[in-house]
């Protein structure tokens, strides 16, 4: 009995868990956030680690000078998978990538192809495929050194706080390292990401371009924070555009991403905000007389009226103005639409909406003889657009 409970017990104590590979948290550098720049092709790859200060993130605080809760550092590599190795010249911790939440893109580095570090971050062991992507507009070094929060955020959790509104004019969406890649891969198919940079340089762009941003602030302290710039188009592994607000937006409907609120111009001179949007599309692809596909895009879009230039008409006992702010909203989505299909499929001839991606589903024998000319084709070819709207509530007036 003795010697049986005496096995027990010893092989009870080969399953107990061990502490042989324990490292000290002060050992460790946490990156929270990474960003490679390249000048030109084959040139070395730029990389910049925003690491955390273990002792100072409970706090959330960056500060100033020595109460920063992260700092940076910077290496050359002409292999992504030699950076690592590279930047323990400058640290004498260990790298851990498993708290790794963004990847920031420079914008050079996207125009010459991107990859060899997706390949990167797909095949490191430490590296989450679900951590962010973005692109930055410039360099993405300058992006995390220069940027500074009002809010006391490090700027890799203001990437992802930037992620997680809901509530403003919305010109992006999340994209997951794993789901650009499994675009990028996909026929028929090309990715988009996030375009950020330092507001101060987004508000001029959208000043730039005759885009009046509800958004712009007149604090001279808030030109260094970090503000969505709209979405940078690729196709295969390049960056081959970059698209800012009605454009951006644009796109957003056309992939049924369109969250947060849209203003609409009407009544004129007034203007009227519709917020809680849902937004659903879907792309088809038909044949013709002639065996030409025929692209579809539909788009049905839904939201609650949230403010009205026009107290005095009571929209809740007035239906047909909220069937009038539908269609206002309606030909304002349509415009918007047309206006970056135009610029992805004549300009960029980037399949964002996945209109190869239904035709290799549903047509495969037409899409086998035409997918190596894909890009071209795509470009000619007619393009039908169908928005449906619906005004879902109006609010109370007590």
């Amino acid at each position: 009995m003795t010697r049986l409970l005496l096995i027990v017990v010893l092989t009870g104590v080969l399953f107990l868990p061990g502490c042989w590979d324990r490292k000290e948290i002060d050992h460790i550098a946490f990156v929270l956030t990474y960003g490679v720049d390249q000048e030109k092709p084959g040139d070395f790859f730029h990389f910049t680690h925003l690491i955390g200060k273990p002792g100072m993130q409970g706090a959330g605080e960056n500060g100033n000078g020595s109460d920063e809760a992260y700092y940076i550092v910077t290496n050359k590599s002409k292999a992504s998978s030699m950076a690592m190795a590279g930047i323990m010249d400058f640290t004498p911790r260990e790298m851990n990538l498993h708290h790794t939440s963004n990847v920031v893109l420079g914008e050079q580095l996207a125009r010459n192809g991107v990859e060899e570090i997706l390949d990167r971050g797909m095949r490191c062991r430490q590296c989450r495929p679900t951590i962010n992507v973005f692109v930055a507009t410039g360099s993405a070094r300058e992006l995390l050194q220069l940027s500074k929060s009002n809010l006391n955020l490090n700027p890799s959790r203001a990437l992802v706080g930037l992620m997680e509104d809901t509530e403003g004019p919305f010109t992006a969406f999340p994209v997951q390292l794993i789901d650009f890649v499994k675009t990028f891969l996909a026929e028929g198919l090309d990715p988009v990401a996030p375009l950020v940079g330092l507001k101060g340089d987004v508000n001029k762009i959208a000043n730039d371009e005759g885009e009046n941003d509800e958004n712009q602030s007149e604090n001279p302290s808030d030109e260094q924070e970090i503000k969505i710039n709209g979405l940078a188009v690729f196709r295969d592994d390049k960056l081959v555009g970059l698209l800012h607000g009605e454009e951006a937006r644009g796109i957003l409907w056309g992939m049924g991403k369109k969250k947060g609120r849209f203003v609409i111009d009407y009544p004129s001179p007034g203007k009227t905000t519709i917020s809680n949007i849902s937004n659903k599309s879907r792309a088809k692809v038909e044949i013709n007389d002639l065996n030409m596909p025929v692209l579809i895009l539909e788009v049905e879009a839904k939201g609650i009226l949230s403010d009205w230039s026009r107290l005095t008409e009571r929209i809740d006992i007035k239906p047909h103005l909220a069937d009038t702010i539908r269609q206002a909203m309606k030909e304002k989505i349509e415009k918007e639409i047309k206006q970056v299909a135009l610029v992805v499929q004549k300009e960029l001839k980037a399949d964002v909406f996945g209109f190869g991606q239904v035709l290799s589903r549903n047509h495969p024998e037409i899409w086998k003889e035409i997918k190596d000319d894909w890009n071209e084709l795509y470009s000619i070819l007619d393009l039908k657009i169908i928005v449906k709207t619906e005004i879902v509530g109006t609010g109370f007036i007590r």
